[in-house]
């Protein structure tokens, strides 16, 4: 049995708790950076002058930023370790945050959501892999349940607190409040979060030795004598992770974990940017729309706790498929009740739980589907497909609103998504099947 089945086999410590909590805390970042400017919108509009046109496009260009962070950040992770990276996408989240509490104008306001969005977007890809590697076969699925909640849980108590600022003095200190929480957890990082060990092993060398070698004892572990050194010219290269992600048959595994997740997103990403604001248009009253927001956010941390907890017992990507379905079944009733609050709120919160359980869902099944040597770039890739669907939502809504669309219709419209989402991670069993992989990303081993 060699080193990383031992870990994966063994007990989990509370180094390995702790990496994973932090983890928790740092997609708490997520939820509050994606869930600041729904809850500033209506009063950058007035100051600014915004139409929904343009309101679409300022609700997206933090998922523009995400969207090139997964893409171009978090997969450098594979070169320069998972550790440096996140701490680097905490410095240019925190700038973000604070370059859009001083800005002028909706120009500058635009590019520091960018800017936050890249940090955002580099440090999830990162975490996701960090979680799947430091937890241990028979909590992975519970452990990646409760990481998930940290993206609810940010967005619930970090809107829930950034509401009441923003109505009393504001939406420029609900900015400053995110600039603080990033700049402490950066702070934190420095000193608590690991590298992965995952990483440190497929390095190799003396100093990556010494490095694991302080980790192996916290996870109840024997040091190493050694570790192979990479011969010069076999180091990881960018063809070697295009390669992995694509070649051999991988292609069609990642095309249909893409297309999974870009439709999740497509349809939690409306539903999170534009949800505070159908509903104080609908109602006549801004704080019923905040309260909205909150209450589909505060399901996704029961959401994704829940299917932690069944995914124990049920496969997690046939759990995702039916999540998906019941998803559907909450969005089409979300527009039949928006005009009634309390049913409203109640099928919201439905609604939140399964789309928080879908991401939960990716965040369990993406990373086993890479082996170590392409897992910051392969399943960054695949957070950057469906941040990149999750832009075009809010901009494409903005504009069928514009159109006279009834709101109502529009979150029927978004159904459909995880309807066909559903259906792809269906089709991503029986390709793994074919080409000899466990159907389950999760049970099959990766090195």
């Amino acid at each position: 049995m060699d080193l990383k089945e031992r870990i994966k086999s063994s007990p989990m410590t509370s180094f390995q708790v702790r990496a994973i909590a932090i983890c928790f805390l740092l997609n708490m970042v997520d939820g509050y950076d994606v869930i600041i400017m729904p809850l500033s919108a209506p009063q950058v509009a007035a100051e600014f002058g915004v139409d929904d046109v343009l309101l679409g496009y300022l609700l997206s260009s933090s998922l523009i930023g995400m969207t090139i962070g997964a893409f171009a950040l978090a997969p450098i992770s594979d070169f320069l370790g998972r550790r440096n990276v996140m701490l680097i996408a905490l410095i240019l989240a925190t700038a973000g945050m604070a370059i859009g509490a001083l800005s002028p104008n909706l120009t500058v306001l635009f590019v520091s959501r960018i800017i936050a969005g890249i940090g955002v977007g580099g440090m999830v890809a990162n975490l996701s892999v960090t979680v799947s590697e430091y937890s241990n076969r028979k909590h992975a699925a519970l452990a990646t349940g409760i990481y998930a909640a940290g993206y609810p849980v940010g967005a619930t108590l970090g809107g829930a607190l950034a509401g009441v600022i923003i109505a009393n003095t504001g939406w420029r200190e609900g900015f400053w409040l995110g600039c603080f929480i990033t700049a402490a957890l950066l702070v934190a990082c420095v000193f608590l979060l690991p590298e992965s060990y995952d990483y440190l092993i497929h390095k190799g060398g003396a100093k990556n030795k010494e490095r694991l070698n302080k980790i192996l004892p916290k996870m109840g572990q024997q040091p190493v004598e050694r570790l192979p050194e990479v011969p010069k010219g076999e180091e990881t290269t960018l063809g070697d992770l295009f390669k992995g992600v694509f070649g051999n048959g991988m292609w069609m595994q990642t095309l249909l974990a893409w297309i999974g997740y870009a439709l999740i997103s497509s349809s939690f990403y409306f539903a999170n940017s534009w949800t505070t604001k159908i509903v104080a248009d609908s109602a006549g009253d801004s704080n019923l729309g905040v309260t909205a927001n909150v209450l589909y956010n505060a399901g996704g941390i029961f959401g994704s706790a829940i299917f932690g907890l069944i995914a124990i017992k049920i496969m997690p990507r046939r759990l995702l498929g039916l999540t998906m379905i019941f998803g559907a079944a909450t969005y089409f009733l979300f527009g039949f009740f928006l005009n009634q609050t309390f049913a409203m709120m109640l099928v919201g919160m439905l609604a939140g739980m399964a789309a928080v359980a879908g991401v939960a869902g990716i965040y369990l099944i993406g990373p086993p589907l890479y082996p170590t040597k392409v897992r910051g770039a392969g399943f960054g890739w695949l957070m950057g497909i469906g941040r990149l669907a999750s832009i075009a939502a809010p901009i494409i809504v903005g504009y069928v609103l514009a159109a006279g669309v009834e709101a109502a219709n529009v979150y029927q419209m978004f159904a459909v998504p995880l309807l066909l989402a559903g259906v792809a991670f269906w089709l991503l069993g029986i390709v793994r099947k074919k080409q000899g992989f466990n159907p389950e990303p999760t049970h099959e081993s990766q090195n």
